[in-house]
């Protein structure tokens, strides 16, 4: 299991962090490592008879999906909202975050339009399907609970919390605030699938979360290029 975990995250940063980023077709590493981590996932499932909903993608009421996805969305920007306004009450240089956040962001505007929606909907359900559903079911199993030192409760947090920096390290090609940032989504997602016993709402909330920042990204990229050269001279 360890080694699983440290392979993933490992290739996640040298695909999408290394070489891969600095080429217009750096989605290309994510889609690649999509493909492998799910078939990682299909092969430690292969024997277990109940599969679909260990890793989370039983049937699932599209009305529940939606509806819990759209309140994992808004808990995620509220919660990240909160952490950016401790950031700033502690002292963090939110310029510099923003500025090392946004030059990663940026490399988004590269991605023509037509590519957008499937490349979304495939990270989407496979970045859910391994971190919540394969990774996070594991973890969960794996530690300890009921022996009367920790309750059930506090093990499935610990588990979303391990998961969540597991996830938010993956990310480290953001920068420091990427990480942060993509932890709290970790929470938030990790917690709204052990509620719901279904990795739906959070493929949904994530859809539709990197639907909203790609869509965003490529219709200011000009503003936003400019404002970086403006930084860049000040």
């Amino acid at each position: 299991m360890a080694g699983i975990l440290c392979a993933v995250i490992g290739l996640k940063v040298m695909l999408q962090g290394g070489a891969w980023i600095v080429s217009k077709q750096w989605w290309l590493g994510s889609v690649f490592l999509g493909v492998l981590t799910l078939l990682v996932a299909a092969l430690f499932s292969l024997r277990d008879p109940d599969w679909r909903n260990s890793l989370g993608l039983g049937r699932c009421r599209l009305g529940s999906a939606i509806g819990w996805g759209v309140l994992g969305l808004g808990a995620v920007y509220g919660t990240n909202l909160i952490v950016t306004m401790f950031g700033v009450f502690m002292g963090v240089d939110m310029h510099t975050q923003a500025k090392e956040k946004l030059e990663w962001l940026l490399k988004m505007a590269d991605v023509p339009w037509l590519i957008i929606l499937p490349l979304v909907v495939f990270v989407g359900f496979w970045e859910e399907t391994v971190f919540r559903g394969f990774l996070l079911g594991r973890v969960r199993v794996a530690l300890p609970a009921g022996d009367g030192t920790v309750t059930p409760w506090q093990r499935d947090a610990n588990a979303v919390v391990i998961t969540a920096l597991l996830f938010g390290i993956g990310h480290g090609y953001q920068g420091i605030w990427g990480v942060v940032s993509t932890t709290v989504i970790g929470v938030v997602f990790g917690g709204l699938t052990l509620w719901r016993k279904t990795v739906w709402a959070s493929v949904f909330a994530h859809i539709t979360l990197d639907g909203v920042t790609f869509s965003a990204i490529k219709m200011l990229a000009s503003f936003l290029q400019e404002w970086l050269r403006s930084q860049s001279g000040s």
